[in-house]
């Protein structure tokens, strides 16, 4: 059907709707052969259909087509050493994420910790995998084929591996972390002296209750230790949890002595600067 001086038209994509046009088609080889350019476009497994003289004809479906996977290269904006509690903006440096036009909801990225952060009772099992996985919200194409902008969900964890799914295309993996803990206030509520660092009781029992900022999700999911001492440890905050998301943790000292202890949180792997108590 391809020839006798009628130019050829093409379309592509994913049968019924064959969303992307050809342009410049033209017969190469009498009744056997057209080439055409392809625009901008995002996806694989693409059918093609060709028409000439008003004929038209669809390719064999395993005869296919299929743009290049999305490629992570940088990282930019607050998100990369993001809050806990998520919701700041990520900007993804790339190639091949599609035209300006393509539908957010074709769109979708991840990111997840090594295995080792997580302890398996952290594990939150996401797309069948048994890992901790976040998923970013609101991800579009913010210049075309070369920057995503995503926002941050909840999370914590250094070392976050990134992967992007465009139209059912993964990427390769890159990383990003979130903020370590920063510890900017303990507060003693059972000790009896006006300092907690010189009236926590040697038998323990004490509640401190511990404020800052990047503590992950309320309860012990993402909390890995509490412990205090002349260096930050020697001693093991007990029954420790986040207690306002984000922002505080409730421990009960253990049996112990001395003053001007300093205090280590760790969370999913990351520990703050030593603060003493005040």
């Amino acid at each position: 059907m391809v020839g006798g001086g009628v130019a050829p038209s093409a379309r592509f994509g994913r049968p019924p709707f064959f969303s992307f046009n050809a342009t410049g088609c033209a017969v190469i080889v009498t009744d056997s052969l057209i080439q055409c350019q392809i625009g901008a476009g995002t996806g694989r497994g693409l059918v093609w259909t060709v028409s000439v003289g008003g004929q038209v004809a669809v390719m064999n479906t395993s005869d296919t087509s299929s743009f290049q996977a999305p490629v992570l290269a940088s990282f930019s904006g607050p998100g990369i050493r993001g809050l806990t509690s998520g919701s700041q903006v990520v900007n993804i440096s790339g190639s091949n994420f599609g035209p300006i036009s393509t539908p957010p909801s074709l769109i979708s990225a991840f990111y997840s910790p090594p295995a080792k952060v997580f302890s398996a009772a952290a594990a939150s099992p996401a797309n069948g995998s048994s890992r901790v996985v976040f998923a970013a919200r609101g991800c579009h194409v913010a210049i075309a084929h070369t920057l995503l902008t995503c926002l941050t969900a909840p999370g914590a964890g250094w070392g976050l591996e990134w992967s992007v799914v465009i139209d059912a295309q993964n990427s390769t993996p890159a990383t990003t972390a979130y903020e370590p803990p920063i510890l900017t206030a303990i507060n003693c509520t059972t000790c009896p002296g006006p300092s907690p660092s010189s009236s926590l009781s040697p038998s323990g029992g004490d509640t401190v209750v511990l404020t800052g900022v990047n503590f992950g999700d309320a309860g012990t999911r993402f909390l890995d230790s509490v412990t205090y001492g002349p260096r930050g440890s020697g001693f093991q905050g007990r029954n420790c949890t986040v207690s306002s998301q984000h922002t505080e943790i409730m421990c009960f000292t253990s049996p112990g002595s001395g003053g001007g202890h300093s205090w280590r949180v760790t969370v999913a792997g990351q520990s703050n600067t030593e603060n003493p108590l005040p």
